[in-house]
């Protein structure tokens, strides 16, 4: 388990699911530039691998949720930021 804000949350569980870059949808890279960087496999590593889903549906769960924001811009929701 890992400390993310001040919640524990499980990270870097094992898992048969692999990640891919392919497995991140072009339009969640559009939202979310950083993905290109390195963050969906830092993503998959700390907490997709947890899940349970493959790393496909782990980043279209991620798109569905960014999308439910309202007025959703590149980058980071400022939501989220508050």
């Amino acid at each position: 388990f890992r400390k993310h804000g001040q919640k524990q949350w499980p990270s870097s569980c094992e898992t048969v699911h692999k990640f891919a870059k392919n497995a991140v949808p072009s339009l969640a890279l559009a939202y979310a530039p950083a993905y290109h960087g390195g963050l969906a496999k830092h993503e998959w590593k700390e907490h997709g691998t947890c899940s349970g889903l493959s790393a496909e549906d782990y980043f279209k769960e991620a798109l569905r949720t960014m999308l439910s924001f309202p007025r959703m811009d590149r980058g980071t929701p400022k939501v989220l930021m508050e």
